[in-house]
C-alpha cells in the first residue's frame, strides 16, 4: 500500500468520497479459526480489498479492526471519485473468496461524501486523520448495510447519478446526527445510451454555429456603422467566454478589441471594471506623477477625438493613480455621475470613431450597480457608434436595460458531442489522445466546455499514465473543483503560490504576490511560469508592472476552498498589512478591497474602518448604492462583536455616516435618513462625550425639522446647547441656536425665532475655526442656513428690507462656498421671500433658477416647493391653467418625500390659485385643511397668513361677515406673533 510521503501532509480543506468496509460476523469467525487462521484470513481479505481500492484511485488510510477506510479524493484527486468508490465497493461485495477458510465471508460497505479536513493533524508528520462529518456518516451507513450491500449517501448518490441502479431506504436515525439521513443501496450498475443521457437528461445540446452565425451577423452591421449588443447566459462552464473569444479571432483583425471583466470582491467600489481597464489600457502606475499621468493618458486618447484635451484632464482626475478618484465639493453626486458618463462616452466615441470596435464586459453577475447603469447609457447611445457590445453573465444576472431596442439575447446551453470532440482536439493541438479516450472524455464532461478543457489537460498532463473513466453528474462547482485540485496536486510547490494568489483575489500584481508568499524572486517566478503553463493563470502587464489573473473565477475559488478557514484567514491578514505598508495608493484607492481582506481575516475594527472609507469614495463617486452596501456590511461585523465602548463608537460612526448618505440620496425626510441619525445619537449617548454627537444632533434635528416634530427639535437644541457649554469650540453652539431659531420660526414664535438666529449667525462670523472648518458631511452650511430662515422671519415682522438682504447675502454665502445643496437651500428660500413680501416677477426667477438646479442635481427636497412657489408666481402673473398645474405637481412631490413641514404653507398657495382661478369653494375647503394641519402640527409661521385668504374665499362665496370675523383672527394671529407683515395685509382687506 503507497502512503503519502511522511512529513508532507499539511492540513487542507478539501472535498473526499470516504469508504467504511467492514466484515460481517467476524467474531464468529474467531471461535470457528484458529487465531493463525484468522490472521491469514483477514490478511488475505485486507490486501484484495486494498488492491481493488486502489484499482480505482482510492487511498487505504486507516485499520479499525477488521474494517477498513479508504479515501478517494487523497492524497491526489480524480473529477469522479464518488463513482470510483462505488465501484471499488461493488466490486469488494462481489468478490469470490479463494480458501475454504474465508467461505461464505462477507462485507457490508458504508460510503460518504463531503468536505473535510485531512492531513497531518498532530503536526508530528506521522498521522494522517481526517476531520469532518462525512467519515462518521459512512461509518454508520456501513452499520445499517445488510451483508454483501453497499450504502451510500444522498451526496454520493447524487455525484454518482444515474450510473447506477438504487433503492431507497428511507430515511434513518443515526448516531450523531440531529435529523434522520436518508440511506441509499446501490443495487448495481445501471446500462444506459450515453453518460450524458444518465447524468443530464434535462438539459439540451445546443450547437455553436447558430450563435457565432447570429454573432458575425451583427458584426456586418456594426461595419456599416450600426451599433448593436447581444446578452450571452448560461451556467459557470458553459461557454460564454469561448464564444466571444471565437467571435473575436473572426472579425477584422486590425479592429480595437477591449474586454472588461466584472469581480465578485469589487461589486461594492462603482465603475471598477471601467477604472480598472482604463488604467491599464492608458499605462498608468501608482507611483505616476500628475505629468507623468497626463503624457500617458495624451498618448492614450486618440489626438483627433474632439474635445481631447478635456477628455485627458478628466481621466487623469477621474482614474485612481493617485488614489482619489472622488468629485469636488462644487459638483453634487448626481452630476458627477452624469459628467463622469457623459466623459466617458465621449472617450468610447473617441476611439470607435476610428473604426467598427468589439468591446466585452464579462460577468455581468458580479457587476457593481453603477457600471451596471453606465451600460444602459452605452445601449441607449449605442445607435451612433460603430460598436458590438458582447456582454456575458450567468442567468441569475438580472438588468434594468434588458428590453433595450438593440440587444439581442443568446442563451448557451453544453456543447453536441460534435462539438465537444471538436474541442478536445483544439485542446490537444499538435499533441494526440487515443479515439477511445477522446470518446472517455466527451462522455464525462457531458459538453460543458470548462470541464472538458481542464479534463483533457488533465490527461495530457498525465502522459497516458492512467485510463479515463467516466464521469459523476456534479454540479459545476463540485466538479470543477475536483478536477482543478487533481491538478494542483501534480503542480509541486506551484500549488501553494496558487492558493496564496486565490486568496489575494481573481486578478493580482507580482508585486504584491511577492511581499506574501515570502520566496525569492527566482523561485517565485518559476512557480508562476508553471502555473502559467498549467493553464490556471494568465499573464498581463500593465506598463511595466507584471501582474497575473485566474484563468476562471471557479479556477480560483477551486484553489482557495483548498486552504483551511485559519490559514486563509492568516492570509488574508498579511495581504491586507502589506497593502497598508506597501501600497499605500491602493489602500487609498480602493478601500474596499482593504475591507474585504481584513473582514476575512475576521480584524473586525479595521474592516469597519475601511467599510466606511469605501462607503464615503463610493459616495463621493454617486455610489450610494454601493456606499450603503459597505455600511449595512459594516454594522453586520459590529453585530458580532462583544459589546465594548470601541464597539459602539464604530457603530455609531457607521450610523453618522449612513444618515449623511441617505440624507444626500432621498433627502433629510427619508425614514431612512431619520432612523440613522436616530440610532447614532442613542449610541451617540451611550458612548458619553463623544465629540461627534453635535453632527448627530444637527442631522436628526434637520431630519425632525421636515417631520414638523417640533418638540423634539427643541428638545435635540437645547441638548445641543447644553453640551456645547461644556466644550471650548463654537460650532456646537451654533447647531442649537439654529435649531431653536427654525422651529420657533416654523412655530410662529417669531421674535425669539430671529433672536436665536442672529446669535447663530454672530457666533459663526466671530468663530474663525468655525469658517475654515471643513463642512459636516451632507449638512447645509449653518451660516446660510441661518440668514435664509431670518430671512422669512424679518420679512413676515414686517422688515422686509432687512429680510430681503439676509436671503441675497445667504445665497451669496452659499455660492462663495460651493456647496450645490447650500446654494439650492438659500435660492428656494429667497424665492419664498419674494413671494411672500409680493415681488412675483423675482419670486419666479428665483423658483425657476432653484428647480432647474433642483431637477439637474437630484436633490429631491427642493423640487416640490420650488414648483409650487414657481406655479403660484404664474397664476399672478395671469398663467392660470400652468400655475395651478404646476402647484399640483409641487404638491405631489413634496407629499412624496415624505415631508412635512411646509404643507400649509403649501396648501396655501394652492387655495390662492383657485381664488384667483374663481374656484372659491375649492379653495375654502383647502384652507380647512390647511389650518387644521397648521394647528395639528404647530406650524404656525403662516397662520395669520391662512385667515386672510380664508377670508378672501369667504367674500368670493358670498359669506362677508363669515370673511369680517376670520379677518380679525388673522390679525389678532398676526399681533401675537409680531408678524406685522400680515396684520398689515389683514387690516388693508378688512377695509376694502
Amino acid at each position: 500500500m503507497t502512503q503519502p510521503s511522511a512529513g508532507s501532509q499539511a492540513p487542507e480543506r478539501r472535498q473526499l468520497t470516504l469508504m467504511f468496509c467492514d466484515m460481517v460476523g467476524s467474531t464468529a469467525l474467531s471461535v470457528r479459526l484458529d487465531p493463525e487462521e484468522l490472521a491469514d484470513v483477514i490478511q488475505t481479505y485486507r490486501q484484495h480489498c486494498v488492491t481493488l481500492i486502489e484499482r480505482h484511485g482510492g487511498f487505504v488510510a486507516r485499520y479499525v479492526g477488521d474494517g477498513i477506510l479508504a479515501y478517494f479524493g487523497y492524497p491526489r484527486a480524480h473529477e469522479n471519485d464518488a463513482e470510483r468508490a462505488i465501484r471499488a465497493a461493488l466490486a469488494i461485495v462481489d468478490t469470490t473468496w479463494p480458501t475454504a477458510a474465508t467461505a461464505g465471508l462477507e462485507v457490508h460497505i458504508g460510503i460518504a461524501t463531503g468536505v473535510v479536513v485531512v492531513g497531518d493533524l498532530s503536526q508530528s508528520g506521522m498521522e494522517l486523520s481526517v476531520i469532518g462529518s462525512a467519515p462518521n456518516l459512512a461509518a454508520r451507513l456501513e452499520s445499517i448495510a445488510a451483508p454483501g450491500c453497499v450504502v451510500v449517501s444522498e451526496l454520493t448518490r447524487t455525484l454518482a447519478g444515474r450510473l447506477f441502479d438504487y433503492r431507497d431506504l428511507g430515511r434513518h436515525d443515526l448516531k450523531g446526527f440531529d435529523a434522520p439521513v436518508p440511506a441509499w443501496q446501490v443495487t448495481g450498475e445501471r446500462e444506459v445510451g450515453s453518460r450524458f443521457h444518465a447524468l443530464r437528461t434535462a438539459m439540451t445540446l445546443v450547437d455553436r454555429v447558430r450563435e457565432l452565425d447570429e454573432l458575425q451577423r451583427l458584426w456586418t452591421l456594426v461595419r456599416r456603422g450600426e451599433g448593436h449588443a447581444v446578452l450571452i447566459t448560461s451556467e459557470a462552464g458553459v461557454g460564454k467566454s469561448r464564444l466571444t473569444e471565437a467571435l473575436a479571432e473572426r472579425i477584422d483583425p486590425d479592429c480595437l478589441r477591449v474586454w472588461y471583466h466584472a469581480s465578485p470582491n469589487l461589486q461594492g467600489s462603482p465603475l471598477a471594471p471601467v477604472i480598472r481597464q482604463f488604467t491599464i489600457a492608458a499605462g498608468l502606475a501608482e507611483d505616476d506623477d500628475e505629468a507623468t499621468r497626463r503624457r500617458k493618458l495624451a498618448q492614450f486618447v486618440p489626438a483627433e477625438a474632439p474635445g481631447a484635451a478635456d477628455i485627458v484632464a478628466f481621466l487623469a482626475t477621474f482614474l485612481p493613480a493617485r488614489g482619489d478618484a472622488g468629485r469636488s465639493g462644487e459638483m453634487s453626486p448626481q452630476r458627477h455621475k452624469r459628467l463622469i458618463f457623459e466623459m466617458l462616452m465621449r472617450s468610447l466615441g473617441a476611439f470607435a470613431a476610428r473604426g467598427p470596435m468589439f468591446l466585452v464586459i464579462e460577468d455581468l453577475h458580479w457587476i457593481d450597480p453603477t457600471s451596471d447603469e453606465l451600460i444602459g447609457v452605452l445601449l441607449e447611445r449605442l445607435s451612433s457608434m460603430p460598436i458590438l457590445l458582447v456582454l456575458t453573465a450567468r442567468p441569475e444576472f438580472q438588468a434594468h436595460w434588458q428590453d433595450q431596442r438593440r440587444l439581442a439575447q443568446l442563451q448557451l446551453g453544453p456543447l453536441s458531442r460534435g462539438d465537444a470532440t471538436a474541442m478536445i482536439g483544439l485542446v490537444c493541438g499538435a499533441r494526440s489522445l487515443p479515439d477511445e479516450t477522446v470518446a472517455e472524455i466527451a462522455d464525462k464532461t457531458d459538453g460543458m466546455p470548462l470541464f472538458i478543457e481542464d479534463l483533457t489537460r488533465d490527461v495530457l498532463e498525465s502522459a497516458g499514465t492512467r485510463s479515463v473513466s467516466a464521469a459523476p453528474p456534479l454540479s459545476i462547482p463540485t466538479t470543477l473543483r475536483d478536477a482543478l485540485t487533481s491538478r494542483l496536486d501534480r503542480l509541486g510547490s506551484a500549488r501553494a503560490v496558487a492558493e496564496v494568489a486565490a486568496v489575494i483575489g481573481r486578478e493580482f500584481s507580482y508585486e504584491l504576490l511577492a511581499k506574501v508568499v515570502e520566496l525569492p524572486e527566482e523561485r517565485l517566478r518559476d512557480e508562476l511560469y508553471q502555473l502559467v503553463d498549467a493553464g490556471l493563470l494568465v499573464a498581463r502587464r500593465t506598463s511595466a508592472t507584471p501582474g497575473y489573473a485566474f484563468r476562471h473565477a471557479l479556477v480560483r475559488d477551486a484553489a482557495y476552498s483548498c486552504l483551511l478557514r485559519k490559514k486563509q484567514a492568516t492570509l488574508h491578514a498579511r495581504i491586507a498589512t502589506a497593502l497598508v505598508n506597501c501600497f499605500p495608493e491602493t489602500a487609498e484607492s480602493q478601500p474596499e478591497v482593504l475591507a474585504y481582506h481584513f473582514d476575512a481575516a475576521h480584524d473586525v475594527d479595521n474592516a469597519v474602518d475601511f467599510l466606511v472609507k469605501a462607503a464615503k469614495l463610493a459616495a463621493r463617486r454617486s455610489g450610494f448604492c454601493e456606499a450603503i452596501g459597505q455600511l449595512e456590511r459594516a454594522l453586520a461585523l459590529l453585530a458580532g462583536l462583544p459589546h465594548s465602548r470601541e464597539r459602539l463608537r464604530r457603530e455609531m460612526n457607521v450610523y453618522r455616516t449612513l444618515g449623511g448618505i441617505y440624507a444626500e440620496q432621498r433627502g433629510f425626510s427619508s425614514a431612512e435618513c431619520g432612523r440613522a441619525y436616530t440610532t447614532a445619537l442613542e449610541l451617540c449617548r451611550e458612548v458619553g462625550n463623544a465629540p461627534e454627537i453635535f453632527s448627530v444632533l444637527s442631522g436628526l434635528g434637520s431630519y425632525a425639522i421636515t417631520r414638523a416634530e417640533f418638540d423634539r427639535c427643541k428638545a435635540l437644541a437645547a441638548e445641543c446647547l447644553s453640551r456645547a457649554a461644556t466644550q471650548a469650540s463654537k460650532p456646537p453652539f451654533v447647531m442649537g441656536h439654529l435649531l431653536y431659531g427654525g422651529t420657533l420660526f416654523l412655530q410662529g414664535e417669531l421674535g425669539q425665532a430671529c433672536a436665536h438666529l442672529e446669535e447663530a449667525i454672530r457666533i459663526y462670523d466671530d468663530d474663525q475655526p468655525s469658517r475654515r472648518q471643513k463642512q459636516v458631511l451632507y449638512v447645509q452650511d449653518q451660516k446660510s442656513t441661518g440668514l435664509s430662515y431670518l430671512a422669512l422671519t424679518l420679512t413676515i415682522m414686517g422688515e422686509v428690507e432687512r429680510g430681503l438682504a439676509a436671503g441675497e447675502t445667504g445665497l451669496a454665502h452659499s455660492r462663495s462656498l460651493g456647496g450645490l445643496h447650500t446654494v439650492n437651500f438659500s435660492l428656494t428660500y429667497l424665492a419664498a421671500v419674494h413671494h411672500i413680501r409680493g415681488d412675483t416677477q423675482a419670486a419666479f426667477e428665483r423658483a425657476t433658477e432653484s428647480l432647474a438646479a433642483a431637477r439637474e442635481l437630484g436633490f429631491a427636497t427642493w423640487i416640490g416647493i420650488s414648483q409650487m412657489i414657481r406655479g403660484a408666481s404664474l397664476v399672478r402673473q395671469g398663467s392660470h391653467v400652468e400655475g395651478l398645474a404646476e402647484l399640483r405637481r409641487g404638491m405631489t412631490a413634496h407629499v412624496d418625500m415624505e415631508a412635512s413641514t411646509y404643507q400649509p404653507f403649501a396648501m396655501a398657495l394652492m387655495a390662492e390659485g383657485l381664488v384667483a382661478t374663481r374656484h372659491a369653494d375649492e379653495a375654502l375647503a383647502t384652507l380647512k385643511r390647511a389650518i387644521a394641519s397648521s394647528e395639528a402640527k404647530g406650524e404656525r409661521f403662516y397662520a395669520a397668513e391662512l385667515r386672510r385668504l380664508q377670508a378672501d374665499a369667504m367674500r368670493a362665496c358670498g359669506q362677508p361677515r363669515d370673511a369680517e370675523r376670520t379677518l380679525h383672527e388673522a390679525i389678532d394671529i398676526a399681533q401675537r406673533q409680531q408678524a406685522k407683515l400680515f396684520e398689515v395685509r389683514a387690516r388693508a382687506q378688512l377695509q376694502t
